[in-house]
């Protein structure tokens, strides 16, 4: 559902009969007073077009009885409650409201009683038999005890059930019950019964007087003995002490058939019938009426709230709220062919002058516009000034000056005919002298009856373009233009240093005055287009914007009512403030100002006034407030201004974590997996929701006030752990603050690891396997201490017995055979004189020769593999495979992929001598007949993996071989941050896995 109201104007205004609503200050006691109107129907939400009761709450929620449920409204959201969403719902067909004293709404429905306590709703069934019925009427006595009536039978509530209550007829108790304030009235058929405690009596029996049904009854004047008693069919019965009268339509009323009675705030009665409402006043009812009968006139049901708002609900119509218009409208409906207006002047003989643009001059009089007779003498119908002397002549300006000595006689036209240069006039003024001043747009001119005298820049004045001029008590003409103000005094023109565009503040400022007011202590406030308002006090500048809570910065025109208001327009509407409050915000002993406000949705046709021009504002002799707008001439009637004083109740109606409902009136505990909290909100203000405006803030959380405007919506997402309060204050239509607001407590819950008990946990765990962890650390350390000297003793051992392996190599094998050599030279050179023999000899050096370099390269092949240098890692992997197909009788199985580039080069040593060693364990120590060596490249690593189905070992044991071993296997492989994997086990063979990460997966 929307968050902003669709308000449908079905009439600008409503009349309501001068003895409805009486203006006693009026010459005209008969003069209607204006109302506004707007309406709700299913297009905002309503769930079905029939409201067939309207109750305010407590709490201040209005609460509607719909065909489709039943309805809280908020001023601008419906929450619906019906059998699709509320268990305890049997029917949505709600005719009658009613709250009782715990906060219960109950809602008569065709078949019962349904009460919504709560967030639970229970309907109940009134029996007789086989037979439910439904109440015609609910009331509460000061108990809080409900009461109904129900097909000529009385009810109370008790014991969570409906019980039958019989109708005495004892007059000694029914004078009681009559004296007693704690009972309630009630009526059944022709019957009005007062209950005295639980028990119910007879009051007046009707039925020798009445054909019809009574449907309510009222004490109105409260406490005077007078009841009215409305009926199904003969309009009101009146029954006071030795006096019974029936009212009926000859007497005001709109019908006979009536739906109820309603003493409003004030204290005066309203009925409602099928075909209206009425009002009594002055021994009669007065019907409300439509300014042109438009509005559905059938209401079934009529209050006031707290703010004195009338609302009505209608059979088919929706909702509608009415309350007094502040403003009305001067358009076509009143002789308006023209509506842009510019300027306004009120004669002595209380006719009032509209200078339009470009349509002329119209008369106001008498509740009628009409087209002046000067238009016809009119050389151009632009008239941005116009003005009575005196004399009680009229002047109008616009490209020319005229004077019009009577209305219905050809004016005096001025210009350079006779001494007048000025263009463009936008301002005219009389001063206590009888001197004319013209505002222009190329400078001031001063005519004195005779001569016109002309002032200019050059004359001090700070712009040529004039567009207001004020006399202050002194005798000072002071003269606003669209670039500063100037001061005549004694002829001469000095320019006043109202503030420079841009403050020390770094604020912008506007120089462009249209309108200056004095008060009487010598204080100037000056109105500016687009600066707001200027105070200049004492030599003391202020400057009042909308930082300060003016309604707007644009400030055309600026008017005392007289009883300490400003009023003024602008570009988005008429607005009123305190000249209290103004002096208080200009001394910084005020922060806010505010401010009353009046747009379309309060009469206005179009929000927007017209400025520049002079006179620019008439006020009438009810002090009523004439304004130019674009759109006619708005009427303030500033009697009937009244700043609501009703502070709003703020409720927070709507709370979400994450994606689940929260009860909104409970505490909110949110899991550390839930913290994005959202919180909707409502300030029950009625009068104008729109301009309900909303602060709040998360305490302990927010340091200052998060200022929303008017949505009414807060977010919190990812909220840390902690226990915060989250606050919403809001204010009514015309700035009034409810400081206090609505608050609801928020704990998030912090995670396991955040915890007091988690902590204390830590704590104990180091207090107490500190001293374990260190031991065991320590243990850990001596051991691998221990196990690196074990290593690096047998990396010794295994480099002694490497070397004696060498040494025994070179002297059995290349000594021996360079022996050979030796001794087959020394042969040969015996057999010098026998080539045939020498030639054998040297076939046998040369044979043993070659064993020795064949030799003596595994030697070096062993010490340090030439392909690796040569061919890379890769290639030496393969030939390394080749010697092991080759020199073996176990059958291999070889599988090597590329994996040249994977480790720096300096540690592909290390990789190649960890196959190197596993191959010769195969070869030596396996007694297998199948192996394999597989090597593979993945995307970050280099995989080798060894298998045999030899003997195998037991892995997790003692190590006795031969050289290095695993344990050299794993320290080979950390030199290079790689890893080593051995799976064997006794008779089932042996894989060992080396992996071997890339260089840049070391790094990360």
């Amino acid at each position: 559902m929307s968050h902003v109201i669709i308000l449908r104007r079905i009439s600008t205004v409503l009349l309501l009969l001068s003895a409805a609503f009486p203006q006693r200050t009026s010459a005209q006691p008969d003069e209607p007073i204006r109302f506004t109107s707007a309406q709700w129907t299913m297009d905002e939400g309503l769930p079905q077009s029939s409201v067939n009761d309207i109750i305010q709450t407590s709490d201040g929620y209005l609460w509607l009885a719909t065909f489709g449920g039943l309805v809280r409204f908020d001023g601008t959201d419906f929450d619906v409650y019906d059998r699709s969403n509320s268990p305890g719902m049997r029917s949505d067909r709600v005719l009658n409201l009613l709250e009782t004293a715990d906060g219960s709404v109950w809602g008569s429905t065709e078949d019962g009683v349904v009460r919504k306590q709560g967030d639970k709703i229970t309907t109940y069934f009134i029996t007789e038999g086989s037979s439910k019925y439904s109440p015609s009427m609910m009331a509460s006595d000061a108990r809080g005890t409900m009461w109904v009536t129900s097909d000529a039978v009385v009810y109370h509530f008790e014991n969570d059930a409906f019980t039958r209550v019989p109708v005495r007829r004892d007059p000694v108790n029914a004078r009681k019950a009559v004296n007693d304030a704690n009972g309630v009235w009630l009526v059944h058929r022709r019957e009005v019964v007062r209950t005295l405690g639980d028990s119910a009596y007879q009051i007046l029996d009707l039925r020798h007087r009445l054909r019809t049904n009574i449907i309510d009854i009222a004490e109105h004047p409260v406490g005077s003995g007078v009841y009215w008693i409305a009926t199904m069919g003969e309009g009101i019965l009146r029954v006071a002490p030795g006096d019974t009268t029936l009212y009926s339509v000859e007497r005001g009323l709109p019908s006979v058939y009536m739906r109820n009675l309603y003493v409003d705030r004030k204290g005066d009665l309203w009925v409602t019938a099928y075909n209206g409402t009425s009002r009594w006043q002055d021994g009669r009812f007065i019907p409300i009426r439509t300014a042109e009968g438009k509005p559905d006139r059938d209401f079934s049901s009529f209050i006031q709230d707290r703010e004195g708002n009338f609302w009505l609900g209608t059979p088919s119509n929706g909702l509608f709220r009415l309350r007094p218009a502040v403003i009305t409208m001067i358009d076509q409906r009143s002789g308006l062919q023209e509506l842009k207006m510019l300027s306004i002047e009120r004669r002595r003989d209380g006719t009032i002058l509209f200078g339009t643009n470009c349509g002329g001059v119209y008369e106001w009089k008498d509740g009628t516009a009409r087209y002046s007779a000067i238009n016809r003498w009119l050389i151009n119908l632009c008239i941005w000034s116009v003005l009575e002397d005196s004399r009680g002549r009229v002047w109008t300006g616009s490209r020319q000056l005229t004077r019009f000595d009577r209305m219905d006689r050809p004016g005096k036209v001025f210009d350079s005919t006779n001494g007048f240069f000025g263009l463009d006039i936008f301002a005219l003024h009389e001063d206590r002298n009888g001197i004319l001043w013209i505002g222009c747009l190329n400078g001031l001119f001063r005519f004195d009856g005779t001569a016109f005298t002309r002032f200019s820049r050059k004359d001090g004045l700070p712009n040529d373009d004039v567009r207001t001029i004020v006399e202050s008590p002194d005798g000072r003409l002071w003269i606003g233009t669209t670039d500063g103000v100037g001061v005549m005094e004694n002829g001469r023109i000095t320019e006043f240093p109202i503030m420079p565009e841009s403050g020390p503040d770094g604020r912008l400022r506007s120089r462009y005055v249209r309108a200056i007011h004095h008060d009487a202590d010598g204080t100037i406030w000056f109105g500016t287009y687009g600066g707001g308002i200027v105070r200049w006090k004492q030599g003391r500048w202020s400057v009042i914007t909308t930082a300060e809570g003016l309604y707007d910065n644009i400030v055309s025109h600026l008017v005392d009512d007289g009883n300490g208001t400003f009023w003024m327009g602008s570009n988005r509407g008429i607005f009123a403030v305190s000249r209290d409050e103004l002096r208080m915000v200009a001394d910084s002993s005020l922060r806010t100002l505010k401010c009353q406000v009046f747009t379309a949705r309060d009469g206005m046709a179009s929000a927007e006034t017209n400025g520049g021009f002079q006179p620019s504002v008439a006020v009438d002799e009810e002090g009523r407030l004439y304004f130019p707008t674009v759109s006619g001439v708005a009427v303030v009637n500033t009697r009937s201004a009244r700043i609501n004083t009703i502070v709003p109740p703020v409720v927070v109606e709507n709370i979400v974590a994450n994606t689940r409902h929260l009860p909104a009136g409970l505490p909110v505990i949110l899991p550390p997996d839930s913290t994005n909290l959202t919180l909707h909100y409502a300030a029950l203000s009625f009068s104008d929701p729109a301009k309900v405006r909303y602060r709040f803030k998360l305490e302990g959380l927010d340091h200052d006030w998060t200022d929303a405007g008017t949505r009414r919506t807060a977010y919190y997402p990812n909220l840390p752990p902690g226990e915060w309060t989250f606050r919403v204050i809001a204010s009514n239509n015309d700035g009034v603050w409810n400081t206090i607001g609505a608050s609801i407590p928020v704990t998030v819950l912090p995670p396991f690891w955040m915890t007091w008990w988690f902590r204390t946990l830590i704590v104990l765990f180091f207090l107490v396997a500190g001293p374990s962890a260190y031991y065991l650390r320590v243990s850990q350390l001596e051991k691998e201490k221990r196990n690196q000297l074990r290593f690096a003793e047998q990396l010794i051992e295994s480099q002694e017995r490497e070397r004696r392996r060498i040494a025994a190599d070179l002297h059995d094998g290349i000594g021996q055979q360079i022996l050979i050599i030796k001794n087959r030279a020394e042969l040969a050179m015996a057999y010098v004189s026998d080539p045939s023999r020498m030639k054998d000899q040297l076939k046998e050096i040369a044979g043993s020769a070659l064993s020795s370099i064949n030799d003596l390269r595994g030697i070096s092949h062993d010490l340090r593999p030439v392909h690796l240098e040569d061919f890379g890692l890769t290639e030496t992997i393969r030939t390394l495979a080749e010697h092991l197909q080759a020199g073996s009788s176990i059958q291999w199985i070889v599988n090597v992929e590329e994996i040249d580039g994977i480790l720096p080069k300096e540690k592909e040593i290390n990789f190649y001598r960890i196959l190197q060693e596993a191959s010769k364990n195969i070869l030596q120590h396996s007694g297998a007949m199948n192996a394999s060596l597989i090597v593979r490249r993945t995307d970050n690593a280099a995989v080798a993996t060894l298998w045999d189905d030899g003997r195998g070992f037991d892995a997790e044991g003692p190590q006795e071989r031969p050289g290095m071993g695993l344990r050299g296997m794993v320290e080979r492989a950390r030199t290079f941050g790689g890893s080593v994997e051995v799976r064997s086990q006794p008779g089932n063979g042996t894989s060992i896995t080396v992996t071997a990460p890339a260089e840049k997966e070391r790094t990360t």
